[in-house]
């Protein structure tokens, strides 16, 4: 073993892929998204906006529950 990290299991990250093309496909209603789905907003001007609210959106999945609602 060279000391990496265990490999996930493949039932996790097929878990994870899915939200996140789940994410992509569901229209959200906030600038800039104004209803449409964030996909259709990747090849545009937009981009940067939907990525960096995936990337919020997977940091709030990836912290414990108590700190995701405010609880410590």
């Amino acid at each position: 073993m060279l000391g990496l990290p265990p490999r996930p299991r493949r039932a996790e990250e097929g878990s994870m892929l899915q939200r996140v093309v789940r994410w992509l496909e569901t229209p959200i209603a906030e600038p800039p998204f104004d209803g449409r789905r964030p996909a259709e907003l990747l090849d545009g001007p937009d981009a940067g906006a939907v990525l960096s609210r995936l990337r919020a959106w997977l940091d709030m999945a990836e912290r414990p529950a108590g700190l995701r609602s405010g609880r410590a």
